[in-house]
């Protein structure tokens, strides 16, 4: 009879334990045990990499050489390989697994943080009447916002804002009161001319800008900066929401 018991452990302490059984058993695997090393150096080297994008030594396109420099340069063993590095033939199968483990433990640590700000979005939209362009806004927005994407999230912000001006504010409303043309008008023009047409008040056009300024940071200086980053997507919907009632009224 059926008791229960892995729902009453809970998923967060399933997903731990099965990851760590597994990192656990092929740490103990004592066959090609100087194999394994060069592919866990290798492997840790790619994903550091990865997260610096900077440039590493590619490898061969048959993957039949595996290779990574530290000190001294470390080879494998020239081999038969697999097209993919799931076989177990590819040298690559080991570094494969490093990768899938790090995801792995990434994931289950976001996992319980994502479930509480999906309820932060599932009373965002209760408490707003959001139009549609607004909900496909929100549905893009949301999973790096889950994930934990955060300087992502202010990114996204910030090039939501600047589409919604560009549609609400055109050129002729910028040029009535920028008092000049221009082929392209920025999005601090597009926010000021919307101010002075009347369809954002004072509030919305600090907020406007405020999310704008946040934006080019994590862009171009400070990634992390923006700490309320919820904050930051309620206060791109209240812009977006004024903007768009202000424009339906005209």
């Amino acid at each position: 009879m059926y008791d229960g018991f892995y729902w009453r452990q809970g998923l967060l302490a399933l997903l731990e334990t099965m990851i760590g059984n597994y990192e656990s058993d092929r740490e103990s695997d004592g066959e090609g045990k100087t194999q394994y090393d060069q592919a866990e150096r290798f492997a840790k080297s790619v994903l550091k990499i990865s997260e610096q994008l900077i440039e590493i030594e590619p490898i061969d396109d048959d993957l039949g050489i595996l290779k990574y420099e530290a000190n001294n340069p470390q080879f494998f063993t020239p081999v038969f390989t697999a097209d993919s590095p799931l076989d177990e033939e590819s040298p690559l199968k080991l570094v494969w697994e490093r990768f899938s483990i790090d995801l792995a433990w990434e994931s289950v640590e976001k996992m319980t943080k994502g479930a509480r700000r999906i309820f932060d979005l599932y009373k965002l939209v209760l408490d707003a009447h959001l139009s549609k362009p607004t909900r496909q806004f929100l549905a893009r927005l949301s999973r790096c916002y889950i994930w934990g994407f955060e300087p992502e999230c202010v990114m996204l912000c910030r090039s939501v804002l600047d589409t919604a001006f560009r549609e609400n504010i055109l050129d002729d409303i910028c040029e009535r009161h920028c008092r000049e043309k221009h082929v392209d008008f920025t999005l601090s023009n597009r926010i000021y001319a919307a101010f002075k047409e009347g369809l954002i008040d004072r509030n919305t056009r600090t907020l406007a800008q405020r999310i704008k300024r946040d934006g080019d940071n994590a862009v171009h200086y400070q990634p992390d900066i923006t700490k309320d980053v919820f904050g930051t997507i309620c206060d791109t919907l209240t812009v977006i929401e004024q903007l768009q009632k202000k424009r339906r009224k005209l």
